[in-house]
């Protein structure tokens, strides 16, 4: 993702201190050895730093042939709406 861009190097650390993961950075993304970890386990460890960056609500990662992917979410996020909206009282009450 272009908004994601600077974050290359930090998922790069992530996976390295967290689960020994050697990457190197490319114009595409992150390179890493298809030998050391499975790509579920892969998208497994991106969402779990997308978690760690709050980003979770905005991204969601998948997995394809040679590559896990981190896509954004087209939809925006509903606002919810009172489906019984009180009225203000307009008639005044006399005792």
């Amino acid at each position: 993702m272009a908004d994601l861009e600077q974050d290359k190097q930090k998922l790069a650390e992530f996976l390295l201190s967290e689960f020994k993961l050697n990457s190197k950075l490319i114009s595409e993304g992150l390179e890493l050895n298809a030998d050391e970890a499975p790509a579920y386990s892969l998208v497994r460890m991106v969402t779990k730093f997308l978690h760690h960056k709050n980003l979770n609500n905005k991204y969601w990662v998948s997995a394809e042939t040679n590559a896990v992917k981190i896509n954004k979410f087209k939809h925006k996020k509903k606002t919810k709406e009172n489906k019984h909206p009180t009225t203000a009282s307009i008639m005044k009450h006399g005792f």
